[in-house]
């Protein structure tokens, strides 16, 4: 048996690598640990499951030694790899976890038959973020992806992003630095718009911040719309925010201030948005107060407080293919 490094990426004395060894007798390798970029350390985990394979079908000798290895960008017969990992003291990133909270990791890799199809690498910590005596009530997932293999080592490091939690928008991930420990929150995006096309909605933001805070001695996360302008079917609105208030149970609640065209502050509905697909719900009371900024002429049209409803819209990019509204009226 002897040691190997498989190295994937590898920069100024920092690299992406599992270890492990190889068996001469039989051209067979296994690998049992994920090395990473620490916090200005490096950061060795164990695979629950090893990634055991044939050295000649998977893997490349770089320097003819036997010992430092790289993943051949296709191989003839497709691969898949994943496994838990276990960390002894040094979590990688340096990441403000709860420490009395539990943390997931995982690591997949996959070695196809021809270069290029992505996703050939992911590794992956879930757990619960701590700032200022609070601790988020709903996991925070930090992520490297490599959609290829490198072809060259000595090449810039993959991105280190933090995934924001589900709102209702798809936030952008947050790049993080490899060579820092992570911050705690808040965590600040800057300025975005964006459309949803076929549907007549544009929206633009100036700033996004979300945290985790004490409220009432529970945690919740807050994601909060600064100087938010959106159009759609009515007039361009302008708020100067629009908060999402995520619960130890899940519940995500919004309030937003208006500032143009009309000024008030409202709940506003639930909703959920993703690729090809818009749902709004909510009560009449949260209904008839949307109605009467959105479109004014129809302030005399007044649902019963308690009664729900639901709209779905789905979508293509050439236009709307589904448009369903719910209703439950209360007596």
């Amino acid at each position: 048996m002897a040691a190997i490094r498989v190295v994937l990426y590898e920069e100024a004395g920092r690299s992406i690598e599992f270890t492990g060894t190889s068996n001469p007798g039989n051209g067979g390798y296994s690998l049992s640990e994920l090395v990473v970029p620490g916090g200005g350390a490096t950061a060795t985990s164990s695979l629950v499951t090893p990634f055991d394979g044939d050295i000649a079908a998977h893997l490349e000798d770089l320097d003819g030694s036997g010992i430092k290895f790289r993943f051949k960008t296709s191989v003839a017969i497709a691969v898949k790899f994943e496994s838990e990992l276990l960390f002894s003291d040094t979590l990688p990133f340096n990441v403000p976890f709860d420490p009395s909270a539990s943390v997931c990791a995982n690591v997949v890799l996959r070695l196809e038959t021809t270069a290029g199809l992505g996703g050939a690498f992911v590794l992956k910590m879930t757990g619960h973020v701590a700032a200022s005596g609070a601790v988020s009530p709903i996991a925070f997932v930090y992520e490297v992806v490599i959609d290829d293999l490198p072809t060259v080592l000595f090449a810039t490091m993959p991105s280190l992003c933090l995934r924001m939690p589900e709102c209702g928008i798809d936030l952008p991930n947050l790049e993080l630095n490899w060579d820092l420990s992570i911050p705690a929150p808040p965590y600040r995006f800057p300025a975005r718009s964006f459309a949803l096309d076929p549907l007549p909605i544009r929206v633009a933001y100036r700033l996004v911040e979300v945290d985790v805070v004490l409220n009432g001695g529970d945690s919740i996360v807050t994601v909060d719309f600064r100087g938010l302008i959106a159009s759609a079917f009515g007039p361009e609105c302008e708020f100067e925010f629009v908060t999402f208030t995520i619960t130890p149970d899940g519940t995500v609640t919004a309030e937003a201030k208006l500032i143009r065209p009309t000024e008030m502050t409202a709940p506003l509905p639930n909703w959920h948005l993703e690729t090809g697909c818009m749902l709004l719900w909510g009560t009449g009371q949260e209904l008839n107060q949307v109605l009467a900024w959105m479109i004014p002429e129809l302030d005399g049209l007044a649902l019963h407080n308690s009664a729900e409803w639901r709209l779905r819209i789905l979508y293509d990019e050439m236009s709307v293919t589904e448009l369903r509204v719910d209703l439950t009226s209360s007596a």
